[in-house]
């Protein structure tokens, strides 16, 4: 009998969350303890969240990551942000080597990316259950049709590992 949480496709993060949570950091934990608690997959996104903010120590980062990836495992997109949100067409998720799932697509109305042209987002952290829009790491996405094909190219090349197919 393992002690891993249970993965739920529709909150990837989750299993995450579950593992933070059980490393028992407190805000006076030294930092090596809040260092070695922090899962290797998730090193990039700590890092990440770690750019925008000042944390006084690794355990206060530590407590803040965490805090923040239940508020965005918890948010649920109100209209004015699924409009303004890019689209992804022909959409599918993948769980990267390090066993974080992503999104892929073709993506159209993004800032910064041409529309479209074909991508894998940042973490996953949340899928509506009906399919409308997801949310990753970095924005929501509102989704268009669904394909579980979608990063078949990616995983062949080495690029991502998994395909999840969805149609369960």
């Amino acid at each position: 009998m393992t002690d891993r949480p249970e993965f739920n496709p529709l909150r990837p993060m989750q299993h995450w969350i579950a593992i933070l949570q059980r490393a028992g950091i407190a805000p006076n934990s030294d930092d090596d303890e809040a260092a070695a608690a922090l899962p290797l997959p998730l090193l990039p996104l700590y890092d990440s969240f770690c750019r925008t903010r000042v944390q006084h120590s690794l355990a206060e980062g530590f407590l803040a990551f965490l805090e923040r990836l239940q508020e965005l495992d918890a948010a649920i997109p109100s209209k004015e942000e699924l409009d303004q949100a890019p689209k992804l067409e022909k959409w599918g998720v993948a769980m990267r080597v390090t066993t974080i799932c992503v999104f892929t697509g073709k993506v159209a109305g993004h800032l910064r990316i041409r529309d479209t042209a074909s991508i894998f987002t940042s973490a996953v952290i949340r899928l509506d259950p009906d399919r409308q829009w997801g949310r990753s790491w970095n924005r929501y996405y509102r989704l268009g049709e669904y394909d579980a094909e979608a990063a078949e190219v990616s995983v062949d090349a080495g690029l991502l590992g998994v395909l999840l197919n969805l149609n369960r």
